[in-house]
């Protein structure tokens, strides 16, 4: 991520990085007493099954080129630019083969937000790729790296995957992670923002 400011058109080429849950049935009414009366449905939930930590990794940590990634168990997927940056742009979510334990793969910074719950392995592969499906606006209408986290989350949320707890330390670490990065490119002279800009060769 690399915000300047929500006025500035520079403040559009920003959250740089290279490179780079499934549809369940709310549980059945539960029969009271003689079975004739049923408890109504209160909204989706997971039966008992498979639950993974999630994390978000933060590749170039504390650096004004601060790129955030979600790891959905061992999978970790994020949204990545695929051609030079604009104002414009619309990042694509990728997944990326990297292991959680070795911190040089992807960066120097993790924190756990929560669990997330599927109801097999099976189950689990499957909503973490449709989040590959995700359809992100440009970058400058919410379509930053960190939004792509959001609407993951919203999703996990809907589904049952998760509850609203991790939504909301999501909020925190976006909040603050997008000040402070804004703070960072905000001190880049014009000549070190352009050669960030154009240090990235995108595959």
């Amino acid at each position: 991520m690399l915000p300047r400011s929500t006025s500035s058109p520079v403040f559009a080429l920003l959250c740089l990085w290279v490179a780079t849950l499934a549809v369940f049935a709310s549980p059945l009414p539960l029969p009271i007493g003689n079975g004739q009366q049923t408890l109504p449905v209160a909204g989706p939930s997971r039966p008992p099954g498979v639950q993974v930590d999630l994390h978000v990794l933060f590749a170039h940590w504390d650096a004004p080129d601060e790129h955030l990634l979600l790891a959905i168990g061992e999978t970790v997927i994020h949204a990545a630019a695929t051609q030079p940056m604009s104002r414009t742009i619309v990042l694509v979510p990728k997944k990326k083969e990297w292991t959680l334990n070795n911190p040089k793969e992807w960066g120097h910074h993790i924190e756990n937000i929560g669990i997330a719950s599927f109801t097999n392995q099976e189950d689990k592969w499957k909503v973490t790729n449709e989040m590959l499906d995700v359809k992100m606006p440009p970058y400058n209408q919410k379509g930053t790296c960190l939004d792509y986290i959001t609407m993951v989350l919203k999703q996990l949320k809907d589904r049952g995957s998760i509850d609203k707890s991790v939504q909301k330390v999501y909020e925190n670490i976006y909040n603050q992670r997008f000040e402070h990065t804004r703070k960072m490119v905000d001190k880049l002279t014009p000549e070190e923002y352009k050669k960030l800009i154009l240090q990235y060769t995108l595959p």
